[in-house]
């Protein structure tokens, strides 16, 4: 049982346990120090309060509010004085039940939350601690097994059901039902009336989010697969992934002041995409004869083409203006792989057809999904069709540039090429 005390009180560096050497002497030095660590929880512990839906997620102040109160003296007048009261804690005792839905009881292994007095964060955590039957110091105290009646009894001049009492009131809330200004409500229509309802955040559900995707994407596994990826090795496992996730901070530079969780987490969560997929109908002419007179028009290119003929007639050459040229030559090459794509998920075997007999075979190869499973060890056709690629740039950029072109030779086709090489796994 007092394992997992001890390792509490040393990660806290409590200095009593620095000389102790043995096991039995440090559950000597953590009784005495319990002595008077249970009396202070007992008064400190309730300026926390566990919530499983803390109100602090929507508004940093959300806990604190103030109400008016008016009081008539003897002679009639009304003095008008405020008083400052919580924001009663949400504890949502859900019954497990697998109907479909993300909602509080059907996750499993959701912490509870707590808010209140960052100052008193020690104390919550120590009536946190699981104990090796896997319930927490809280737990036991709250249905007053033998483990808790023999910590509890470590005090001196405090009775029992005081200190239980005093410990328990960080889930026991006593105090008048009340709300703040500072929640979001909404009236909802429930069998011809409604309801105000306040929109919390189910903070326990959100950081157990965020402990899974942790998993799924920074795990030593994931890494492991990641990095086999990387070299190209082979692997038998496999790895998930979720895209355009966004972090959210809640707290600032004070976690803490929202919740326990939250400073758990760094006071950060995830927010998952809610958005309609974007859906776009990309049309693109299947060949008859030849790709790149039929489906490549240099008029569609004319902003990079444009661009690519200023930077061929600037005066000056450095790494910016050759980095420029690099880019405009791979941004025609990108929209050139899209058509290439948007062709191959058109009807496998489509060049096989009459109309398409005069179409090149090496065409055939890249372009028709007909070939897929042979097209990485066609080099002789991949290798034709990147340098048709290279000489169809070249050709566009000159009825761009029209009779202002700069001349290009050779050299310029044989780079054009090795450029667009680095990108070969494209059409593979």
């Amino acid at each position: 049982m007092y394992s997992p005390i001890i390792d509490f009180f040393e990660k806290r560096k409590l200095k009593t346990l620095e000389d102790c050497k043995t096991f039995e002497e440090k559950v000597a030095a953590v009784k005495l120090h319990l002595k008077t660590w249970l009396a202070e929880s007992a008064v400190k512990v309730g300026q926390m309060k566990i919530s499983t839906h803390p109100c602090t997620f929507v508004h940093p102040s959300a806990n604190k509010n103030k109400i008016l109160m008016s009081q008539s003296n003897a002679k009639g007048k009304v003095k008008v004085t405020t008083k400052e009261v919580k924001t009663t804690p949400t504890i949502a005792n859900m019954q497990h039940s697998n109907d479909g839905f993300l909602r509080s009881g059907n996750v499993e292994n959701v912490e509870a939350d707590a808010l209140g007095n960052a100052a008193v964060l020690g104390y919550y955590n120590f009536l946190n601690i699981v104990l090796p039957d896997g319930k927490t110091i809280l737990w036991h105290i709250d249905n007053e097994t033998p483990e808790a009646k023999n910590l509890l009894a470590n005090v001196d001049n405090i009775e029992y059901e005081s200190l239980r009492n005093g410990l328990l009131a960080v889930k026991n809330y006593e105090g008048a039902l009340s709300t703040s200004s500072k929640l979001k409500q909404v009236y909802f229509p429930v069998n011809g009336d409604y309801h105000l309802l306040s929109v919390l955040m189910p903070s326990g559900i959100m950081f157990e989010m965020r402990k899974r995707i942790h998993q799924m994407k920074f795990s030593e596994e994931t890494k492991a697969l990641k990095e086999a990826r990387k070299n190209n090795e082979y692997s038998e496992g496999s790895f998930r992934d979720i895209a355009d996730l966004t972090l959210i901070g809640f707290g600032g530079t004070k976690p803490q002041n929202i919740s326990v969780l939250n400073n758990a987490n760094g006071g950060k969560a995830y927010y998952l995409p809610s958005l309609p997929p974007a859906l776009s109908d990309y049309k693109v002419k299947l060949p008859r004869k030849n790709f790149f007179a039929e489906v490549l028009w240099p008029g569609f290119y004319k902003e990079d083409l444009s661009a690519l003929h200023k930077l061929f007639k600037a005066d000056i050459n450095n790494i910016n203006i050759r980095q420029g040229r690099d880019n405009r030559i791979l941004n025609i090459f990108d929209d050139i792989v899209k058509k290439i794509w948007a062709i191959r998920s058109s009807e496998i075997g489509w060049c096989t057809k009459e109309r398409c007999v005069d179409l090149p075979v090496y065409q055939k190869i890249i372009l028709d999904d007909i070939y897929r499973s042979s097209r990485a060890e066609s080099e002789a056709a991949i290798n034709e069709f990147l340098t048709d690629i290279a000489r169809w740039i070249i050709i566009a950029y000159q009825k761009v540039a029209g009779t202002d072109a700069i001349k290009l030779s050779d050299d310029e086709l044989i780079y054009i090429k090795k450029l667009i090489e680095s990108q070969i796994e494209v059409l593979s």
